[in-house]
């Protein structure tokens, strides 16, 4: 893989996911507000929502990243202390937002709601509300596993 692409990782992933994400999902949702199914500030607080969760951790990361040198590679577990701390520190604050939102703050309503307006013909039937609240279980989960995966392999295998 190119260099460059290994030092901005973070930042090209969080301008495609929360950049490109935002765009497609407004541009896919305010036909919505047009027909009076969705409000306009309900369609910009999940865009701006978006946009703001998942590009910020990404561009922190990035930040880190550039903080250890040149030609560093994305995976933080392998940077050197104390910034492959700060990067799992970053990590595990997305995922206690991301299941406080889900299973207490109504998220999982919300992106339902938002995936039945969004969702293409061939994306359809959307998630129900037990769908999301169990992927967002699984997300976690299959993170602590890689990361105790991780742990426990030797360096340099």
């Amino acid at each position: 893989m190119p260099h460059f692409l290994l030092n901005h990782f973070w930042l090209l992933c969080g301008l495609w996911t929360g950049g490109i994400g935002a765009l497609s999902f407004y541009s896919r949702l305010k036909k919505h507000v047009i027909s009076g199914i969705i409000s306009k500030s309900d369609l910009i607080r999940f865009v701006r929502g978006w946009l703001i969760f998942i590009a910020s951790p990404c561009i922190i990361l990035w930040l880190i990243q550039l903080s250890i040198g040149a030609d560093v590679h994305p995976q933080y577990l392998l940077w050197p202390e104390p910034q492959k701390w700060f990067a799992l520190s970053i990590n595990i604050a997305c995922w206690v937002v991301l299941l406080w939102w889900v299973w207490i703050a109504g998220g999982a309503q919300y992106i339902s709601r938002i995936a039945l307006l969004s969702a293409t013909s061939i994306q359809k039937p959307f998630p129900s509300v037990m769908a999301i609240k169990i992927t967002s279980l699984l997300l976690v989960a299959s993170s602590f596993w890689a990361i105790g995966f991780w742990a426990l392999q030797k360096p340099g295998k």
